[in-house]
């Protein structure tokens, strides 16, 4: 973009992401800017730019741009935008000189973006924060120092850090609606000291909603019926307020044919909505869920989700609890009691599930994130704390778990261990293999469990299993690693009192033996023009260097050499080898002598593999749910691999070369399957590059 045009469009993004931004600390998804900019006549593509953070990143000089974590299941990361100076964009002199004898405003720093709660986890967590506020020691005007509430919020089962947030005012911005946040410098003027209070909740939460998803309404409407409809006298004294013409006497009535149809969704819904150690589910979250299974109140005549429970006396029991202050009431519903143990009098809660000893992934998927899909992503599904993998690595028999000599930092996260339990559960997903149970005996009745196994052995060469107990701290995800375990041994006899028989591992050879070994008596045909032109960003350097002309290498004034370490979202880099790309495919004696030294290099490997069969190894690619076979390419120098081909076996017989593969990626699709014993792809002499896309 030419500095002129950036110049005179600088005033009106810095415009649009501040109203967004609202505050210095903050920093704004960028997928929710999108649609303002276009809104403003700032479409991307009308300035040439594949992407809208390309665009953005047009702006560095007055923007940071930071990239959190993948968001799973096949989800790209996210993206996030912050303004370098807020505080000063739209300040008089003044304003300006009087900040700079203020200390600087916490920030956020730019690194990994900070962590979102999600609209259920907010709904739940708004109570207890409710609760430590009201607890908390405040001024006249009602403001707490974050400095003393650390602990309230962990009392209440909100503590900041379980929920990926270093700092409890990061934590606290999360809930807008429900807390005003202040900062004010201390009188040394060299720190800040940040404060928050609660607003008035039924003002705030009733105001209006514009720029909000359809989840974040709801949730918004909820919270608003728990503190209006709520702000009732227990239920012994409703019937005189219904008799006296009040808006419960207006409540329509639903039929015996609706609450029949009904009647399973409601126990759904409140199934997979977050409650206490009873069971008891607060009102406030429950509207997502009712909507995830089918049920919106509205249209059925009801104002509220309260009246509507209420139609189902004999599914749910309803109890009504004050608010500290005693100003207001709380609703919470659960599934009715119906059981009687004998001889007690005692109540027990009737499961919902089938009372089998396990049930396998498709059996019922009614509760969502509950039962895998093949789109589900491990990390998502379940907590696993980074500790528990430290421990099944040293659990599991001796096996190197990171690419090069990484540092004990590095090394401790276990990059290739994360990956292959991740697809691990995909395959199993796919294949039904991960099992459901709970418990039936009196003591322990409702707990629910799933288990896998991880397909690893410990030093007896015993199967390892991944044991998961239902999440009942936090609303998502309904599930958290127990332990890794051996049947039978330490947490392993819970594992072998709920499944028999025992999870079986993923199967990813089909009995074909075809998919172990390459067979060096058919042909193999290779998609060239895919694997150069398209690809060609995979190439080692030397090799481009030594086969294309050097005025070929320079584009617009970009070397190779420039662009060419990778960074995973580094623009220029990737339009740089799209552009490559394009001239090697529309200069044929290029493209054909590239395809010559390609073709030698994949003569010698299939020489390679008929002297040992073990060169070709097995390989598993989630996103297709196949395998194939990694043949080795040596490129720049002789003896030295460089890429791996990815071959699929035909059903005429014959291979096809689809594409290439770096090392590091080669390497974490082929362990699935096992540990390759091979002389060509090891850990140790592969630097991971940063591959995180599984294009082929």
């Amino acid at each position: 973009m030419h500095p002129e045009e950036k110049r005179r469009w600088e005033p009106q993004i810095r415009k649009i992401i501040r109203e967004r931004q609202a505050s210095a600390y903050n920093m704004v998804d960028i997928a929710t800017l999108e649609p303002l900019f276009a809104a403003e006549g700032l479409r991307y593509a009308d300035f040439g730019f594949a992407s809208f953070r390309d665009f953005l990143n047009e702006f560095r000089a007055v923007l940071n741009l930071v990239d959190g974590a993948p968001a799973g299941g096949g989800l790209p990361a996210k993206s996030y935008v912050q303004l370098k100076d807020f505080d000063t964009s739209e300040a008089t002199a003044g304003q300006k000189a009087e900040d700079s004898e203020q200390p600087p405003c916490p920030v956020s720093p730019e690194g990994p973006a900070q962590p979102e709660l999600s609209a259920e986890e907010k709904a739940a967590l708004a109570p207890k924060i409710q609760a430590a506020f009201r607890s908390a020691v405040s001024n006249e005007g009602g403001w707490v120092n974050l400095a003393s509430l650390g602990a309230l919020l962990k009392e209440n089962g909100a503590d900041a850090k379980q929920f990926g947030f270093q700092k409890i005012f990061q934590f606290l911005e999360q809930f807008p609606e429900l807390l005003a946040v202040k900062r004010e410098p201390t009188p040394s003027g060299k720190a800040w000291v940040v404060y928050a209070k609660l607003r008035d909740a039924a003002s705030a939460l009733s105001s209006e909603g514009a720029g909000l998803t359809p989840i974040q309404h709801t949730v918004r409407a909820d919270a608003v019926h728990a503190v209006t409809e709520l702000s009732v006298p227990p239920a012994g004294t409703r019937t005189a307020k219904a008799a006296s013409g009040s808006e419960e006497a207006l409540q329509p009535e639903l039929s015996a044919e609706e609450k029949a149809a009904l009647g399973p969704k409601v126990c759904a819904a409140v199934q997979s909505a977050a409650s206490d150690e009873a069971g008891w589910v607060n009102l406030a979250g429950i509207g997502e869920a009712l909507k995830g299974n089918g049920i919106d109140v509205k249209p059925l005549g009801f104002q509220k989700i309260l009246p509507f429970l209420e139609q189902f006396p004999e599914l749910l029991a309803v109890k009504r609890e004050p608010t500290p202050s005693g100003k207001a009431w709380v609703a919470y519903a659960r599934l009715k009691v119906d059981d009687r143990r004998e001889g007690t009098g005692k109540t027990a809660r009737t499961s919902v599930r089938p009372q089998s000893s396990y049930v396998p992934v498709t059996a019922h998927r009614t509760v969502e994130g509950k039962f895998p899909t093949r789109d589900s992503w491990l990390f998502n599904w379940a907590r696993i704390p980074n500790a528990k993998i430290k421990e099944l690595a040293d659990k599991a028999l001796e096996e190197k778990w990171y690419y090069g000599a990484a540092n004990a930092a590095e090394a401790e996260n276990y990059p290739i261990l994360k990956n292959y339990l991740a697809y691990t559960f995909k395959r199993l997903a796919i294949e039904d293999k991960i099992l459901f149970g709970n418990t039936t005996d009196p003591e322990h009745a409702g707990e629910e469990y799933a288990a896998f196994n991880t397909g690893l052995v410990d030093k007896k060469y015993e199967y390892i299993y991944a044991l998961f107990k239902k999440n009942t701290m936090t609303p998502q995800p309904y599930w958290y690693l127990l332990d890794f375990v051996v049947a039978g041994e330490q947490s392993g006899k819970t594992l072998a009192r709920l499944f028999y028989p025992l999870p079986k591992r993923a199967d990813y050879f089909e009995n074909k033996f075809q998919n172990m070994v390459y067979d060096t008596s058919t042909q193999l045909l290779c998609d060239y023009t895919h694997i150069i032109a398209e690809r060609i960003s995979r190439f080692p350097l030397r090799f481009l260097q030594e086969n294309c002309p050097p005025d070929m290498l320079e584009i617009d004034g970009v070397k190779l050499e420039e662009v060419y370490p990778k960074h995973a979202k580094d623009s220029e880099r990737k339009r740089y080898f799209e552009q490559l790309g394009e001239r090697i495919n529309n200069t044929p004696v290029v493209l054909n002598n590239l395809k010559n030294r390609l073709e030698a290099a994949i003569h010698l490997t299939l020489k390679r593999v008929e002297w040992n069969y073990k060169t070709a190894i097995p390989v598993y690619f989630p996103t297709r749910n196949l395998c194939s076979l990694l043949l080795p390419l040596c490129l720049s120098e002789e003896g030295q691999v460089d890429l791996a081909l990815v071959v699929e076996h035909l059903q005429s017989g014959a291979y096809q070369g689809q594409t290439v593969l770096p090392l590091d990626l080669a390497y974490n699709n082929s362990r699935l399957l096992t540990r390759p014993d091979s002389d060509w792809l090891r850990t140790d002499s592969i630097q991971s590059n940063g591959s995180d896309d599984e294009e082929e």
